[in-house]
């Protein structure tokens, strides 16, 4: 059973011990019977009110601990959703692609890693397409700019030309290198994985065109899944100070 930390509300189901419910719930009632004998008068008609008291508890535990919709609806999409992979013939897949960077060190690993198992199961090859070309190959323009944010001020970044060549290879920058690469030259579009506001340039986000990066990188080198490395730019903190240790 998953609880929200911020909402305290359970996801899914907790087995509920009916007979026991049932039970405390009758002498909750029975307890609100007692109230009300004691505590009518001919003047007032409010303690009726105590014998809603068990058939309220019961409620409460009820929908406090089962949540049955969120876990019907839970139960109902993880069906569909390994229908769906029981269904596809992993044979059929001619060519494996993944992202292998630069961007979330953890989510690089887990793609590199899935696409290795996929690649040494099915014998194929993989290519490697960087997340700073997809951002850009996901728009158009004289000069495309892609940028992913690696935090306290600094960058990943790439710069293209309308035909999606490197004008400058893709590295870790920081704000000023960026402003000198925008003040050299003229209507650049940039492009992110998310909204970025650097230095008054609006960097927009923008939805991933899926069918042109898989043609663009249709024809790329192929590498052997042992041999597939994953391309951080620049590896985390921690990782670096671990490394210096």
């Amino acid at each position: 059973v998953a609880v929200n930390a911020r909402t305290k509300e359970t996801m899914g189901s907790v087995p509920i011990h009916m007979p026991k419910l049932v039970l405390i719930s009758a002498l909750v009632e029975i307890l609100g019977i007692i109230a009300m004998i004691f505590t009518k008068t001919d003047d007032n008609n409010w303690p009726w009110l105590f014998l809603l008291s068990g058939i309220i508890y019961f409620w409460i535990m009820h929908s406090r601990y089962r949540n049955s919709g969120a876990r019907h609806s839970h139960e109902t999409e993880t069906k569909t959703n390994m229908t769906n992979l029981r269904e596809y013939d992993f044979s059929d897949i001619d060519k494996i692609m993944v992202v292998n960077g630069p961007g979330s060190f953890t989510g690089i690993r887990i793609g590199l890693t899935v696409a290795k198992i996929l690649g040494y199961c099915l014998n194929k090859s993989i290519i490697p397409v960087s997340s700073l070309k997809a951002l850009a190959l996901s728009s158009s323009g004289d000069y495309i700019m892609s940028i992913i944010d690696a935090r306290n001020d600094n960058y990943y970044i790439g710069f293209y030309d309308s035909y999606y060549n490197e004008i400058i290879p893709e590295h870790f920058a920081n704000i000023k290198e960026i402003n000198d690469l925008l003040l050299k030259y003229d209507d650049v579009c940039l492009v992110s994985n998310s909204e970025l506001n650097i230095n008054g340039y609006i960097v927009d986000k923008v939805s991933y065109d899926v069918l042109n990066i898989v043609n663009y990188y249709m024809g790329e080198e192929e590498i052997d899944a042992h041999n597939l490395k994953s391309n951080y730019l620049k590896l985390p903190q921690a990782v670096c100070d671990h490394n210096d240790k």
